[in-house]
Order: structure tokens, then C-alpha cells, then sequence
């Protein structure tokens, strides 16, 4: 074989591996708990950026009429001081990766994190996991 297929032969070889590699191998994606946290994260930082209607849409159907009970809307709730203060958002975020993640079919449960009194509860609703209290 001449040195320049070898070479092209090899390259091609090294691109497969590198980006079966950079996939994270199989088809399978995030392990459940990694989802969990994922949402968890993008919660916490919508809410740190006061961000609340992304936050709320993050939110189950339950969570949101819960939070905006009180006779307004979850993104008036938010606005109204709902939310943990900015630099207590922050430090529940930096704790989700190391976090404890229980999954029971489709709930889960995360935490405690930072100065949250309970564990984060989640529900899956379709293919997504939502904050559910």
C-alpha cells in the first residue's frame, strides 16, 4: 500500500474515533440524573438573571398556579419577590452538579441546594423535566 493511501486510510481512522469521542459514544444522551440537574441548572440561572418567564415556563402547570395563587400570575409572583435573593440563587446553582439526584418514575428530586429548605422536586412531562415545587 503506498505511504499516501496509509496516510489517508489512517486520518480517516483517527476522524471516525475522534468523533465517535467527541458524540460521548452511544446514542443513549445525558444519564437521567444529569437531566435532572440540567433543569435544575437552567432553572436556577433564570432565576438569577431574573429571567421570569423563562423561569415560570420551566415550572409545572401545578407549581406555576401554586406560585401565582395568590391572586396573580407566577411571573408577577416572581417579580413580587418570590424568588430567593440573586447571590442565594447562585450558590444553589454551583451545588447542582455534586447534588443528590432521586428519580422515581417521573418525578425526581434534587438537593437540598444551598439555602433551599428541601429538596427541589421535578416532574417529567413528556420528554422534559419541570420544576415542580
Amino acid at each position: 500500500m503506498p505511504a499516501r493511501s496509509a496516510r489517508s486510510l489512517l486520518a480517516a481512522g483517527l476522524a471516525a474515533v475522534a468523533a465517535h469521542a467527541g458524540c460521548g459514544g452511544g446514542d443513549e444522551g445525558p444519564a437521567p440524573g444529569d437531566r435532572v440537574r440540567d433543569a435544575t441548572s437552567v432553572y436556577l440561572h433564570a432565576l438569577e438573571h431574573e429571567r421570569w418567564a423563562r423561569a415560570c415556563a420551566l415550572m409545572t402547570s401545578t407549581a406555576r398556579r401554586e406560585l401565582g395563587a395568590a391572586g396573580g400570575s407566577c411571573v408577577r409572583a416572581l417579580r413580587g419577590g418570590a424568588a430567593l435573593p440573586t447571590d442565594q440563587l447562585a450558590s444553589a446553582d454551583r451545588e447542582v452538579a455534586g447534588a443528590t439526584v432521586r428519580i422515581r418514575g417521573r418525578t425526581a428530586a434534587i438537593g437540598p441546594l444551598g439555602d433551599f429548605p428541601r429538596p427541589l422536586r421535578l416532574e417529567r412531562v413528556g420528554r422534559r423535566w419541570l420544576i415542580d415545587g
